[in-house]
């Protein structure tokens, strides 16, 4: 079913770009066509909507910028900022419940400054205290965008179960 479900998102999108240069978009974004990105942004929508309808005991919110959430525990506790160092579990899925990684299958937190990760993490971390817990569905255009990172099809909207552990600065 989840294979299905996933190979159904992706004609969708293909049939959905159909006028764009290519379905899978350029690896550089100032090659795209910009009525693509638009489109793109479009597809991400109604896909996020279709993947979160199907997530069970979940509510989520949106951010003004596309980012879906549910927070499980909100956390104590000033969010991050910028230029705060944060120490977090996370699990990194696709919406076909595909999981990419994993801190906790790492066996170690993963420390990192707030600015220095994609513009969907930094939204969704502000989201969140310390000991705070939620799920981010995050847009492609907010993630790795047009590009293959870890071996993620490009223009992959991300799922991320995040817990921040530690807030610094």
């Amino acid at each position: 079913m989840k294979i299905t479900y996933y190979i159904w998102l992706i004609a969708f999108a293909i049939t959905a770009c159909s006028e764009a240069e290519t379905a899978d978009a350029s690896d550089k974004k100032a090659e795209i066509n910009p009525l693509a990105v638009e489109e793109l942004r479009q597809i991400d929508r109604k896909i996020i909507r279709e993947y979160i309808s199907l997530q069970e005991g979940m509510t989520f919110d949106s951010t003004a910028s596309g980012i879906f959430y549910s927070i499980e525990e909100p956390g104590i506790g000033e969010p991050p900022t910028d230029s705060s160092m944060v120490t977090v579990h996370y699990t990194l899925y696709l919406v076909d419940n595909s999981k990419i990684e994993s801190s906790y299958d790492k066996g170690e937190p993963s420390t990192f400054k707030v600015s220095q990760v994609i513009k969907g993490w930094n939204e969704s971390l502000k989201l969140l205290g310390v000991m705070g817990k939620g799920t981010f569905v995050i847009p492609s255009g907010l993630g790795y965008g047009p590009r293959s990172v870890n071996g993620m099809p490009r223009n992959a909207i991300l799922v991320f179960d995040i817990e921040v552990l530690k807030i610094e600065g």
